[in-house]
């Protein structure tokens, strides 16, 4: 028969089991942070061996460094190619290139002027460079005869007597020889005309006469 004592512990003791039956059947309810890290897992060792839990040390997250930018290289002053000094030119015009002569070109001397003047047309009249003396003819000498003879010249620019002619004489035929001998080889200073020489036509006189 049991006492009262005995009845109040057997009901404690169930409903003490009766607690622990609910509180391991109730889940327990909490929130949990979730945080992400990349660690290098442990390959599983040997069937048998004892599995040890080592908590996983927390390592800081590899931050892949992004590529430095190059470093800026030293930029060279370029230097200023030299210019060209330019040369002042004596006149203010700039300088023109010579013409150049073809091959083989002579400089041609001025034409000539093909006229032949007169003694009124020129500045000044042609002057012999020597003293021309012509020969007395023998006979007339013997005789005692005098005369005279008038020619006509041509002397061209150069000075010489392209031309000699008889245009008169007295006494006729005496003293032409004579007289065409002593002027036809004489030279002359030409005639000039606007300060250049020129051809000349003119009328000289030759006079024979005794001492």
């Amino acid at each position: 028969m049991r006492t009262p004592l005995a009845r109040a512990l057997l009901l404690s003791a169930a409903l003490h089991l009766a607690v622990l039956g609910l509180i391991q059947v109730a889940p327990v309810s909490y929130e949990a942070a979730v945080t992400v890290l990349q660690v290098n897992l442990p390959e599983p060792g040997p069937a048998g061996a004892a599995a040890i839990t080592t908590p996983a040390a927390k390592e800081p997250a590899e931050t892949l460094a992004e590529p430095s930018p190059p470093a800026p290289q030293p930029t060279l002053a370029e230097t200023p190619a030299p210019q060209a000094v330019p040369q002042v030119a004596a006149v203010s015009e700039p300088a023109r290139p010579a013409k150049s002569e073809p091959v083989g070109a002579l400089s041609l001397p001025s034409p000539v002027d093909p006229r032949w003047y007169g003694a009124r047309e020129v500045d000044t009249h042609p002057r012999a460079l020597s003293r021309i003396e012509p020969i007395y003819p023998e006979a007339a000498r013997r005789r005692g005869q005098t005369g005279w003879v008038k020619l006509r010249l041509m002397i061209d620019e150069y000075g010489q007597v392209k031309e000699a002619e008889v245009i008169e004489a007295s006494p006729p035929g005496v003293f032409d020889a004579a007289a065409l001998q002593a002027f036809e080889p004489a030279r002359f200073e030409p005639a000039r005309r606007q300060g250049r020489p020129v051809r000349y036509e003119g009328y000289f006189r030759v006079m024979f006469e005794l001492d």
